[in-house]
């Protein structure tokens, strides 16, 4: 498949069609706060706004942490760098590019088997666990870094958040500087794919009190536009 960026804006405000109601890009977002339960980051994003609106410009940075392996983000990264400070990590590697080689595997190392293929003493049975190649390159050093650095919220966009990632979103999820985790989900024929998405994220927890204070509600979620189009090659 390949995308067909001629159906993209060429505009950064025509970008918003797109990425809204993702909040850093929404110029017009109204209640951001209410997707944080601590206080702390209530006031730190009030003040961020309001230091936005007097000086004019957009003080959030934004990693999309990409699990794709081809070059379809490049296009919206292109035109929102024209006003965002925006950077890209994609953490399972890029087609044809030598210095970030696709990273095909399993990434559950929590799983109560994992244990015992360990033990099994073959190197065989590991070679496609996710964690061995990540050590690879430092495209997993810059998502640690990343997170370490402050707080943030993350956007789920896309992704099914299954187990295959496992290991990788219980370290985004449960991360001491996880403000709260905002889904983006599927609308289709009548139906949604929220609760689903919530369920598989509640895999991710160990502990399940800090899941249910950092899932955004779904009342303050919305889908993710389905306006890009694709075509076959």
């Amino acid at each position: 498949m390949k995308f067909d960026f001629k159906r993209l804006p060429s505009d950064v405000d025509s970008v918003y069609s797109f990425l809204q109601p993702i909040s850093i890009f929404d110029k017009h977002r109204k209640d951001i706060e209410k997707e944080f339960l601590k206080k702390e980051d209530q006031l730190i994003v009030a003040d961020s706004l309001k230091q936005q609106k007097k000086d004019n410009e957009m003080l959030n940075t934004c990693l999309f942490l990409n699990f794709n392996y081809t070059s379809s983000l490049d296009g919206y990264v292109d035109l929102l760098l024209k006003e965002y400070s925006v950077s890209v990590n994609q953490i399972h590697g890029r087609l044809n590019d030598l210095d970030n080689l696709v990273n095909f595997g399993f990434g559950d190392e929590m799983d109560q088997d994992y244990k015992i293929i360990e033990n099994i003493d073959d190197n065989e049975y590991l070679k496609f666990f996710k964690s061995f190649q990540y050590f690879q390159n430092t495209n997993y050093k810059k998502l640690l870094s990343y997170i370490d650095s402050d707080r943030y919220q993350v956007c789920v966009m896309g992704h099914s958040c299954g187990l295959s990632d496992r290991t990788m979103l219980n370290t985004i999820f449960e991360h001491e500087n996880c403000a709260s985790i905002k889904v983006f989900y599927h609308e289709y024929n009548g139906k949604d794919n929220y609760t689903d998405i919530i369920q598989n994220i509640s895999r991710h927890f160990s502990n399940k009190k800090i899941m249910r204070d950092r899932i955004v509600p779904k009342s303050l979620c919305k889908p993710l536009p389905q306006t890009a189009h694709f075509y076959g090659l």
